[in-house]
């Protein structure tokens, strides 16, 4: 069977809403109940963002679908938006115990009205034509993740590595920054809950301006260049931090500079950059598991990293910068890889009986 994009995340939709849902019931302390649904969740996640991102990327022209694969991934700055907003409007009106021993649930009940409007939309959503060609065209591919790693084992690690600098400058800038501030430099959580609001809205609208600029200039030359530079850019905005956190304007230029704009030209052209290394068949299992998988390392471990880092440091965030502008030059020197083999062309599909596989090159406007 293909992996479909349309079918697949209406029902993905569920998993992943319905997983959130699950983890603010079981963060009372029930271990395996809690563990189930954290899996759920990120199950969902993936291939929520796999489906969302390639209904975009396949509908639209070859020389627009850099900037169309982009406009799903604004949901991130919006959704950030929302989130601190919410926490922030709930941490100023109850007291820091009520917060912290029920306020912060409301949030997640609040997020199933977004489920029902998510699932309304996607009911009415077609298959892309991309995908409908490739099933009419080209051999069943029974496992398509499996396939994938066949076919495409080098795109597949080349891709995670590249996927690195996304996760640890999201959850350097978005989350730790939040507990550097208030924690160890003193500034209250309200205004810092702010300065991470400025930089989502200024977020929303770089997203798009990147995807444009990708199909003008290439979309590995936009990620691959943002990416090193966030890497590096993680040494001034910790010093203004470090600092300066008594100047609310300076802060604020700090972190939208680097998490507004470069990190924006990442994320933003990360969907297409990925969705345009791999062939319709496998397309959809391979872009989810890439920003899934790669998850685990680049944004799930980057917390805990960042906390022992500053604390062997002695409070400073000099160790951190290190460690994000190593993630940058890591996934700079991945996407050279990705444009490298991509100029190869899509492998040839796996040998069926009675067929002869046939490579298929990179579609017209789809370069890299």
């Amino acid at each position: 069977m293909f992996a479909s994009p349309g079918k697949a995340s209406f029902h993905i939709l569920f998993l992943h809403g319905g997983g959130k849902l699950a983890v603010r019931h079981f963060l009372n302390g029930h271990g395996h109940g809690l563990f189930r649904q954290i899996f759920l969740k990120g199950l969902g996640l993936g291939g929520e963002w796999g489906g969302a991102v390639l209904m975009s990327f396949e509908s639209a022209p070859a020389h627009k679908r850099a900037f169309y694969a982009s406009l799903p991934q604004v949901g991130l700055s919006l959704g950030l938006l929302l989130a601190s907003g919410v926490i922030g409007f709930f941490s100023a009106v109850l007291s820091n115990e009520a917060f912290i021993s029920w306020g912060w649930r409301i949030a997640f009940i609040m997020s199933a009205g977004l489920l029902f409007v998510g699932s309304y939309i996607r009911s009415s959503v077609h298959e892309t034509k991309d995908f409908a060609e490739a099933k009419a065209k080209m051999p069943e591919v029974k496992y398509p993740l499996l396939d994938a790693f066949k076919r495409y084992p080098k795109m597949m690690v080349a891709c995670m590595g590249a996927r690195l600098i996304d996760g640890v400058a999201f959850n350097t800038f978005a989350v730790f920054s939040l507990s550097y501030l208030t924690q160890t430099r003193g500034l209250e959580r309200s205004s810092a809950l702010a300065v991470v609001m400025i930089a989502s809205v200024v977020m929303s609208f770089f997203i798009p301006f990147w995807g444009y600029v990708a199909d003008r200039i290439g979309k590995a030359r936009v990620f691959g260049f943002c990416a090193l530079l966030l890497g590096i850019l993680g040494f001034p905005a910790f010093w203004v931090f470090h600092n300066y956190s008594d100047n609310y304007l300076y802060v604020c230029l700090a972190l939208a500079l680097p998490f507004g704009v470069v990190y924006a030209a990442v994320f933003g052209t990360m969907s297409s950059l990925f969705s345009d290394s791999f062939d319709p068949s496998v397309r959809y299992s391979a872009i989810s598991f890439v920003y899934q998988f790669s998850g685990i390392f680049a944004a799930g471990l980057t917390p805990m990293v960042a906390t022992m880092l500053v604390a062997w440091n002695g409070g400073e965030p000099w160790y951190l910068c290190a460690y994000l502008g190593s993630a940058g030059l890591i996934s700079a020197a991945c996407t050279l890889w990705i444009r490298h083999l991509n100029r190869k062309g899509f492998p040839p599909a796996l040998p069926v009986e009675g067929e002869t596989p046939v490579s298929e090159p990179l579609m017209e406007g789809e370069s890299a």
